[in-house]
């Protein structure tokens, strides 16, 4: 189904994607995210943004191996928490340089008021609360690539957003 909005769509359970993967740390940049790296510096503070002065190949932002992943429903990880998430977490890790995640850490959220960088603020582990975690091993299917750069767009959104409140605007 297609929502018009984020806020039509979180009161849906198949309202939103989340597409991720772990990244670990390698002496060369992923180039790739490099258009992303030379906008960090306008969205620095907490609720800013900007628009890229680039084009970006989505596909690039992604794991090669598209076919192995874990796959689980959820809920949103701020508030409001509402359970209509999809998460999409791909076993093959992707890399950044130390420099790279060094100007992620720039990037700043709001708690009570006051601005901090963006470190430890990962949510504690949840329960599982009966949710069947899927796990897919050597397949024969295949997603489409326009599917795919769909969800690539996804991860783009919530790697630059992380724990800002994303607006209406922002999935129009």
């Amino acid at each position: 189904m297609l929502y018009h909005s984020l806020s039509q769509a979180i009161e849906h359970a198949d309202g939103l994607v989340v597409i991720s993967a772990f990244f670990e740390v390698s002496e060369t940049r992923n180039v790739p995210f490099d258009p992303l790296f030379r906008a960090l510096p306008k969205i620095e503070k907490y609720a800013s943004n900007t628009t890229l002065d680039e084009d970006i190949d989505a596909m690039s932002l992604l794991p090669k191996n598209l076919n192995s992943f874990y796959m689980y429903t959820g809920s949103l990880t701020t508030p409001p928490c509402s359970e209509a998430v999809t998460f999409i977490i791909y076993k093959e890790k992707l890399t950044l340089s130390r420099d790279q995640l060094n100007e992620l850490r720039k990037l700043q959220y709001v708690e009570k008021g006051v601005s901090k960088p963006i470190l430890m603020n990962s949510r504690n582990l949840q329960e599982v609360n009966k949710r069947t975690i899927f796990a897919t091993e050597k397949s024969k299917a295949s997603v489409s690539k326009a599917t795919n750069g769909m969800l690539a767009l996804f991860v783009l959104l919530i790697a630059i957003t992380s724990r800002n409140k994303l607006s209406d605007q922002l999935v129009q």
